[in-house]
């Protein structure tokens, strides 16, 4: 988010302070201040002011941003935005394949596959996944990555199977 401030009078303005409002659903990147401080403004020397925002993803649809700026011997003014946070829709699914287990076995290990669902999957660069089991029922036998992270037939890297926990799979990606 860019907002210039301009002193039009004829002397510099002097403690100018700009304060950036923001609506539930958006935040300020970390490290950031919603109150910038500039000591003098220069007549006609426009100043701008760089914040960096990012949406949250809650709420969605048009929310108003407002700017207030203010300075000694200058009446204070205030400026406002609509942005508008689209609807995310999520990109990345787990879930079971279909899958029937029988009440009885032969003493052979069933297979139950779990699959991750990358769809459609812009700019996705890795992911964390942790599987919860029961062990009493469940023993893990192997993680594969499948067709995630490859392109043109190259792995591509780092690649976990995770960690195996009591009843946990860990840091698989």
């Amino acid at each position: 988010m860019k907002v210039t401030a301009v002193n039009q009078g004829a002397q510099t303005g002097e403690n100018l302070v700009v304060t950036l409002d923001l609506p539930p659903g958006l935040e300020l990147a970390k490290g950031q201040s919603a109150v910038v401080v500039r000591p003098r403004l220069a007549p006609d020397r426009p100043e701008t002011i760089t914040w960096q925002v990012r949406a949250l993803g809650l709420p969605t649809g048009t929310l108003t941003i407002e700017v207030k700026a203010v300075a000694a011997g200058a009446k204070p003014t205030s400026a406002t935005t609509a942005i508008v946070v689209p609807e995310l829709t999520p990109e990345f699914r787990v879930y079971p394949q279909s899958q029937t287990v029988p009440a009885r076995t032969d003493g052979k290990p069933t297979m139950i596959p779990i699959s991750v669902k990358l769809a459609p999957a812009r700019r996705f660069f890795s992911c964390r996944v942790t599987v919860t089991y029961d062990p009493a029922v469940l023993e893990p036998l192997y993680v594969s990555r499948g067709e995630a992270f490859v392109d043109a037939g190259k792995l591509l890297s780092p690649w976990s199977e995770g960690r195996k926990q009591q009843g946990r799979l860990v840091g698989i990606g």
